[in-house]
Parts: C-alpha cells; structure tokens; sequence
C-alpha cells in the first residue's frame, strides 16, 4: 500500500490542474497539425468564417473520471462487471449543469480511500480468473511467466489503462512494483492496483505542456482526442479501432472523426450518455433512484416514467431525430403502466416494452412526458411554477436566473389551500424591482406549463381555487411571442434561434466537461445550433459539428 501511496500522490501533487499530468508522454505522437491563435482549424467547418478567425477554444481542466465512467472503464479494462464506482461519495452537477463538469470533479481523502479499496479488490479478482477460458487473466497476462513476460504484461496494460503509450520511465516505475514480490501473479496483482490508483488511470488529460502556458492555443494530438470522443460518447475508454486511428495520427482528420461519430453512436456504449442526458439534462436523476420513494406515485409508475424517457432519448439517437424532437415530437413511448396512466390503449405484447404511439393531445415532445413534469413540479402536494421556469430557463432557454438576494422570502402557499392561484401568488415578483428581473421570464414560461398537475397529469382547475387554468403568457424578448398555453409555449420556443442554440448549448457543455461561457464558445455553439438543431435536422449531424468544433479539437493553456 506505502507504494501504491507514493505513486498516487507524487503524481498528484506534480500535476497542474490545467490540463496536464506530470511526465504525460509522447504529446508529440498522434497530434493535429497546426493550431494557434489565428488561421483555420482542420475539421472545423465554417467556424472560421462565422466567429472570426481569432478565438479561443477554452480550457478544460484535467478531468477526473465520474463514478459511471469510473465504473465503464474498469469494465473494459478489467473485462469485469463489477461497479465499485456506484459505493464512491456522488458528484454534484458543476456549472455546465452536468456531473462530468471537470471543475467539479474534486478529489477528497474518502474518494482516495475508495479508490485504494476498489482497486485492491479488482486487482485479486483479475488473478481470481486464473484458469478461465476467456477470462481476465487471460486477456490481460497473454504469455508464460517471466521477467520478459512481466514486462510485455505491465507496458501493454499501462498502455490501455492511461489511453496512450507509456514511457520507459513509467514502465520502469511499474515493474519496481512488481519486482517486490518474486511470485508472478502477486506482482502482476500489484501492478494492476498500482495503475488503478494512478492519476493517469483516474483523469482524462491532455499531455501537452502548452496547456500550461497561460493563453496558448493549441491542437490537442489524436490520443488525447480519442479519449475525449470514447468519454463524451461512451463514458469509457478508447476501444481498439478508436486507438488504432490515434496511434496512426489520422483520427482528427475530418472524414474519420464523422465516421467514428456515426459509428459510436450506433453502439449500444451510447446508453451511458443517454443516461446522462436523463439525469441531468432532463433533471430525473432524483425521481429515477431505484432505492427512492416519492410520496402519491407508485415505485412502478415512477419507474415507468423514467423508462420513458429513456426510450424517447434512445429513439432519438437510433432514429437520427433532431434533438429538437424533445420540443416538437409528436409521439409518445409507453409500457402498459405509461398507457394507463395516458389512457390510451397499449399496442404491444410485452406489457414491459416501450412501444411508440401517437402523441396525446395535451402533450408534446419529450417536455411534457410525465416524469420530466413530476421531477420539475417542486412539490407532491401542488406546482411551484417558479421550479419548472427555473428548470426552463436553465434547459430549454439557457438564461438562468441569478441566484435570489439573501433573505428573500421563498415560500409558496398551496393554492388548493389558500385560495388564491400561483399566478395571483406569484404577482409579487413581478412587481417587487428586486425580484421582477429574474422572475419575469422564469414565472411566466413556469405559469406556462400550469395545466399539468404535481404527477404532469392534464388538468383545467384547481382544487378549490375558482375558475380555469390561466397557463397563457408571453416569451421574452427577442421572440415576444404570446402563448395560450404550453403547448403553445413550447412550439414558439421551437421556432427560437435561441433555445435551438441552448439545446445545442447541452450537448457542446455535456460533451466537453465544462461550463460554455467565453464569446468564441457562444458563436460557435449558436452556429452549430442554427445549422443542425432544425426540424429536419439529425442528432449525429449535432455531435459531428461539436466534435469538429475547435473547442472539442483544441484548448487554450492556463497557468499552473
């Protein structure tokens, strides 16, 4: 363990968080060529031309694995299905919104702990395999028992773990491990603890020292690009043919990384993002907790919901839809539960499959699916609109709200109580200077989707305030556009150069772990929105144009 120790903090404490781990390895291998401050970038499409010829593609700060990619690599690596990921402390959402946030990714004593204790146990289970046809241990150790063989085992293994090739120094550090036991297989068990434990197993980095250099621009090379395509994509290391093409220096070629896109896509690996999206995107990662409970909704009809919008998402992607389906779709995925709980009839065989249908009238998209209007509602007992326009306004709109003042009043009377309805409620914010600003537009596109109760069922009153849902409003500026209801509401956003760019804006934010906040990030997003999220645009043509975009390609060093 003192070893193993050693290895982990000295590795550390030589890391500069910017991007970069200590004696990283050849950055020179595999790299794009070009990069700067100014010119135009291989496989970056019209960006040039749209957002100016000098820009700044942005940091991304090293990034260290989230539990789920924590748990996706060891699989691929391992050839295990364990999940020691799921028992490690969880991870907030960072700035960008999502749990991959690299900024967020903090390392702490109990994580460390984790680590060291998963690590120990996945390296035994590797020698448990011994003996295995097709085992661990036979994929990882390919040859008889000796020092050469040590040393073949330790280099390839290393290689896969750190997604580039190691350096004699590494691989002379390594074997030191393993030669403190003169039995083969406790070595090698030594090892495999060892790199598990290793920064360069646990971030995702770029080994350029320009990253480093405050203000450098400069192309990422094809090892550190296959990483951060395996991870936007998959949650998981680069597999062979996504190494190979690093390895060959070809894979930031503009034809190879759109094939490499299409092909990823279509691997049942995608799930993982998808979940992502579900969660953090969609806001279910709450409400889709096996082991929660949510008081006046059954676990099955809690399940249901989630599994809904897993289908839709999944169908998305399978489908090549436009991810502005989740505004405009016009279909609905539904198991027996779903379609009882919509009142239509289920066409499948299989009361558990998802089957698509014909979208009910009171909805649309992906938006008012039940579980995404539960998880957004604020409360079991009554709506609080002001959580759904948050919810909007960060997801939908990307105009977030600034945080309340201090000491500012944030209760919300049930209105089947008081009487009086959350619009009559919520007149306060807009007339109140201190609070009109942000509540505004959050109010009224939160107001907008009143029709749909606490469980996103359909419905026109309330208990015991008088009169019809009020749900009608008006978008904001530049739109300006009225709105009847949120059916209404959600087809003027759809036409909104705006919130195609913001739905654009969460898969940019998603894919490259940080917050988009620069003016080169906005323009190059915005044109990526305009150009792909469109009625008869398609999600990989989005996901091309991101891992295109100088910001997936390039980064802009920060001083240590």
């Amino acid at each position: 363990m003192r070893i193993h120790s050693l290895i982990f903090l000295g590795a550390l404490t030589t890391a500069a968080c910017v991007g970069q781990i200590g004696d990283g390895g050849p950055s020179g291998s595999g790299g794009v060529a070009g990069g700067g401050g100014s010119g135009g970038v291989p496989g970056d499409p019209g960006m040039t031309a749209t957002c100016g010829a000098s820009y700044a593609p942005g940091h991304v700060a090293i990034h260290r694995l989230t539990n789920d990619e924590y748990d996706n690599t060891i699989g691929d690596l391992l050839f295990t299905t364990a999940t020691p990921g799921t028992a490690f402390d969880p991870s907030p959402a960072g700035a960008s919104g999502f749990e991959n946030d690299s900024d967020a990714l903090i390392i702490s004593d109990d994580l460390i702990s984790s680590y060291y204790t998963a690590g120990e146990a996945l390296a035994k289970g590797v020698i448990a395999t011994k003996g295995t046809a097709g085992g661990a241990y036979a994929q990882i150790v390919t040859c008889a028992p000796s020092a050469a063989c040590a040393q073949t085992v330790v280099t390839n293994f290393a290689t896969r773990a750190y997604r580039r090739p190691v350096t004699s120094a590494e691989v002379a550090t390594l074997m030191g491990v393993y030669g403190q036991d003169t039995d083969f297989d406790t070595g090698i068990q030594d090892v495999i603890n060892a790199v598990l434990v290793n920064p360069k197993f646990i971030f995702v980095y770029t080994t350029s020292a320009q990253s480093q250099v405050a203000g450098a621009t400069f192309a990422i090379d094809d090892y550190a690009l296959a990483a951060r395509l395996s991870y936007a994509l998959w949650q998981t290391m680069p597999d062979a043919q996504l190494t190979q093409l690093a390895q060959a220096g070809t894979l930031h070629q503009p034809a190879t990384l759109q094939a490499q896109v299409s092909r990823m896509l279509a691997d049942p690996k995608v799930a993982s993002m998808l979940k992502s999206l579900r969660n953090d995107w969609a806001g279910l990662l709450t409400l889709a907790d096996p082991n929660g409970t949510l008081v006046g909704l059954s676990d099955t009809v809690r399940a249901a919901m989630v599994g809904e919008v897993d289908a839709y998402l999944q169908d998305i992607v399978a489908s090549d839809r436009s991810f502005l389906s989740v505004l405009t779709g016009q279909y609905a995925f539904v198991n027996q539960t779903m379609a009882t709980y919509y009142n239509v009839p289920f066409p499948g065989s299989d009361p558990n499959a998802y089957v698509k249908v014909a979208l009910p009238v009171d909805r649309t998209g992906l938006v008012t699916t039940p579980g995404i209007l539960t998880a957004t509602a604020g409360d079991v007992a009554y709506t609080h609109p002001v959580h759904r326009g948050h919810w909007l306004t960060q997801k939908i709109t990307c105009t977030p709200p600034s945080p309340p003042p201090q000491n500012t009043n944030e209760t919300f009377t049930n209105p089947s109580t008081s009487g009086e309805s959350p619009r009559q409620a919520l007149a306060s914010h807009t007339s109140n200077p201190a609070c009109s600003g942000c509540h505004a537009v959050m109010d009224t596109l939160g107001l907008g989707l009143e029709n749909y109760d606490p469980f996103g069922e359909w419905r026109t009153t309330y208990p015991n305030v008088p009169g019809t849902i009020d749900a009608s409003g008006t978008l904001p500026p530049p739109s300006d556009q009225a709105f009847k209801n949120g059916l209404d509401m959600y087809a003027d956003l759809a036409a909104t150069d705006d919130a195609r760019a913001c739905l654009a804006q969460q898969l940019m934010a998603y894919v490259l772990t940080r917050a988009l906040t620069s003016t080169d990030d906005l323009c190059v997003v915005n044109a990526i929105g305009t150009a792909s999220v469109t009625p008869t645009g398609a999600f990989s043509e989005t996901m091309k144009l991101i891992a295109q975009s100088r910001q997936f390609l390039m980064q802009t060093g920060e001083a240590p």
